[in-house]
């Protein structure tokens, strides 16, 4: 491994020495004195030059000899590369090749194409020209580009080449870096010292380059540790405050809690409101920052004296985000300053079971301490900063809260890395595509050979790639992804990014501009703009299952910000779209327990059918939230009845487990509390414990035409000695239902049965499937029956 800081010595030596050969051959030639500074950004005339002969061959000449003096290995650089590999210039003539290529050592994420212009030139000159085609003649012939638009000339007519090559223009005292960013779907460029162009360089030959999209995973981490610290400090106060028993209004800082709940169940409602309120002033200060809302709510209501505050948040959250301006302006009583505000439906701002039934609510002084905090804190999507942190933190944050709480150890719940997470979508996705393009390909005859990947399709004639890209469209419309075990979301996010990614490349051929703003484009294409491709996304093909209903919740609130974020802080249009219904794409449930299969009488399955119709009604409605509660409401009730129906059946499936729980005396030594709670309660209350959750009811249509095409997560690592009435139930349970679980084994984990779940009921013949599993499942006994 090359230690680059050892390199870096180096380069102002080398630079200088080449400079000073430079000089001493054109001298009188230039104003040295303007040109050379050490590495710096001093700007430079092309009229301070007058080399006679091709001026690039002078420059080309002493940015090789650079590159030899820092120790470039020359085979790595060769020179007018025609790039005659995979992509699609194999089969079209450059007007203009790349000066340099840089070959990729071993470990390196990409290559460089390198672009030299003659010394003085203005590297920025034709970035306008080229965006705006002005070089392109109604003849079809084109102006020559220069410098960095050279560089984005190459991306744009050879599709795929971003994924394989980042691009370096340089005068010799000008570079600058050209590289595709997988967040804003574009290419970008930023101007970088010598010595960093330098770095950039020996470190793709030497196999040692970091991309450009790495995250800085060490800092990121800091930034939402000491993030969570200040959560979990105000956590660790709400619940001390619970705990302590104030009576006086002005000290209680959650308020209606039940007295007569336990005291554990008071501390979760008491986490939950402040949790969930947490992430409602989150979201608001997260779309501030990206400035798709201009009116300050918050601001407005600080403005208030501090008894009128807490009132005006629920205002705020129930009947401002979650009603339409129609309806705001019928209300007399809704604050008059609010109606510049959206209407964001969604789950995140319609009160929860805790808030409904008891009126839980927080007191104005934590309201504005939580403010506090997140106004010490930028969101936006520019990452200088040092207080910068984004929505990333979710995940990590909803992770250390169930670690604070104790229900980490019993969900089994671990934060993934979104570097992680998109490595995983992107192979899972792509491989399906292929797989689905080729069944295409079979049946059409348009090729008569299979592509091995998504950037072979660049490679063939562009009617061939018409119709394939065409295809496409229709095959990434139609696939169903799944998380069981969704958390707060991270997998389902990395999947829509991915699948942007492979729109954005047929949007790309077909001349289509994937816009964030409202405006309609020119041209037909299958969304006008990118929310409305998200949106899409989010409602068809993204679905989750987790078995605590505020990941559920965190889960929506990620998508909707993945939603809404905009491809810039600066230049976008105020939010005037509501967020989708995504309730029944995100379900509350426990995985591993309940129906798979469709053995039900007509009268379950012309209800089922009722609820499919309701389902798409309620993803359909728009702009009327009392229209939308409405059926809301009829779809709970369906479903309740449905659920109850059912769950007698399976109580009937799983008798044998509730005779064994009264004859065998291991299993009642296990079980004190819970055999109290079966007794007293029945059977049925026992499933609704267990959460009991029917893939056949929740997603009927998608595993009645064969199941997911995907499967993707980090299912819940919980090992057998865990001791709590929930786990002891669900494993006891798991193991009389043999026909579903077959290969669980003495002391298995969760995960072995989450894997046999999604292979055996879930996933869809001949789909694909990818979790993170512990290496256990490569040794210990439990996981002999996984063992080919």
């Amino acid at each position: 491994m090359v230690e680059i800081e050892d390199l870096k010595i180096n380069y102002n030596d080398a630079y200088k020495t080449i400079r000073e050969e430079f000089k001493s051959e054109f001298i009188g030639s230039i104003e040295v004195q303007k040109l050379f500074e050490p590495l710096n950004f001093r700007k430079v005339n092309e009229d301070w030059f007058k080399i006679p002969g091709q001026p690039e061959a002078y420059t080309s000449k002493y940015v090789k000899k650079l590159f030899d003096r820092v120790g470039v290995p020359s085979q790595s650089l060769p020179e007018q590369t025609t790039l005659k590999r995979k992509h699609s210039i194999f089969h079209k003539r450059l007007r203009r090749y790349p000066d340099y290529m840089v070959i990729r050592g071993e470990g390196s994420a990409k290559g460089l194409l390198i672009e030299i212009e003659p010394i003085g030139k203005n590297l920025e000159a034709d970035i306008e020209k080229f965006k705006e085609k002005k070089y392109i003649h109604q003849d079809g012939k084109k102006d020559h580009l220069s410098g960095i638009a050279q560089v984005l000339e190459w991306y744009s007519e050879f599709t795929g080449l971003e994924k394989d090559f980042n691009g370096l223009a340089t005068n010799f005292v000008d570079w600058y870096s050209i590289f595709h960013s997988e967040r804003d779907y574009q290419m970008k460029w930023k101007r970088i010292r010598t010595s960093e162009a330098l770095d950039d360089i020996l470190r793709v030959a030497k196999g040692t380059s970091p991309d450009y999209t790495t995250t800085n995973y060490e800092a990121f981490y800091k930034k939402i540790e000491d993030f969570y610290q200040v959560f979990n400090e105000r956590l660790s106060y709400i619940i001390s405050n619970i705990k302590e028993e104030v009576f006086k209004d002005s000290d209680i800082r959650v308020l209606n809690i039940p007295l007569g709940k336990p005291l554990e169940e008071q501390i979760k409602i008491g986490i939950s409101t402040y949790r969930t309120n947490f992430f409602r002033l989150l979201f608001i200060r997260i779309l501030q920052e990206w400035k798709l809302i201009r009116f300050d709510p918050i601001k407005h209501i600080f403005s208030k004296i501090g008894p009128a505050q807490a009132p005006l948040f629920h205002q705020l959250f129930f009947e401002v985000f979650n009603q339409t301006e129609k309806e705001r302006k019928a209300n007399p009583d809704i604050d008059k300053k609010f109606n510049k505000l959206p209407y964001l439906n969604g789950g995140l701002f319609r009160k929860t079971e805790s808030e409904r039934h008891f009126n839980v609510k927080l007191s104005s002084i934590v309201f504005k301490d939580m403010w506090t905090i997140l106004s010490s804190f930028s969101f936006t999507r520019k990452k200088s900063e040092n207080s910068h942190i984004n929505p990333e933190i979710l995940g990590y944050i909803f992770e250390r809260t169930l670690e604070a709480t104790g229900e980490r150890k019993k969900t089994g719940t671990y934060f993934t890395p979104d570097i992680i997470t998109h490595y995983m979508a992107k192979k899972l996705i792509r491989a399906d595509v292929v797989d689905k393009l080729n069944r295409f390909i079979k049946k059409s005859n348009v090729l008569n050979y299979s592509v091995e990947n998504i950037e072979e399709i660049d490679t063939l004639k562009i009617d061939i790639r018409r119709e394939l890209f065409t295809q496409l469209i229709i095959i990434l419309k139609s696939i169903k992804i799944c998380d069981n075990a969704c958390g707060s979301g991270a997998f389902l996010k990395s999947c829509g990014d991915e699948l942007i990614n492979l729109y954005k490349k047929i949007y790309d051929f077909f001349s289509w501009e994937l816009i964030y703003s409202s405006k309609k484009p020119k041209g037909k294409r299958p969304f006008k703009n990118l929310f409305n491709l998200r949106r899409f996304i989010l409602q068809e093909n993204l679905f989750g299952v987790d078995y605590l209903e505020s990941a559920t919740e965190l889960c929506q609130l990620r998508l909707w910000l993945w939603l809404v974020e905009p491809l810039s802080d600066y230049k976008n249009e105020i939010l005037k779209d509501s967020l989708p219904n995504i309730d029944f794409n995100i379900r509350w449930g426990n995985s591993l327990i309940g129906y798979h299969s469709f053995d039900m009488d007509q009268s379950l399955e012309n209800k089922n059918k009722d609820l499919i119709n309701l389902i798409e009604d309620y993803y359909t409605e728009k702009n009327d939230s009392k229209k939308d509660d409405e059926i809301r409401d009829l779809l709970f009730h369906l479903r309740t009845e449905i659920y109850e129906q059912l769950n007698k059946q399976y109580r009937i499936s799983s008798s044998k487990f509730f005779e064994n729980m009264k004859k065998d005396n291991s299993i009642q030594g296990r079980l004190k509390k819970t055999r109290d709670y079966a007794n007293k309660r029945g059977q049925l209350e026992i499933l609704t414990f267990l959460k009991i959750f029917h893939w056949n009811i929740d997603f009927y249509n998608i595993l009645k035409s064969g199941g997911f095409d995907i499967i993707i997560g980090n299912p819940p690592y919980i090992r057998a000695d865990v001791e709590d009435d929930f786990h002891i139930l669900q494993r006891e349970v798991l193991k009389v239902m043999k026909k579903d679980y077959p290969s669980l084994y003495k002391k298995w984990d969760v995960f072995v049965a989450f894997i046999e779940l999604s292979l055996g009921n879930l996933l869809k013949k001949g789909g694909k499937f990818g979790y993170i599993v512990s290496n256990a499942l490569c040794s210990v006994t439990y996981a002999k029956w996984f063992h080919l």
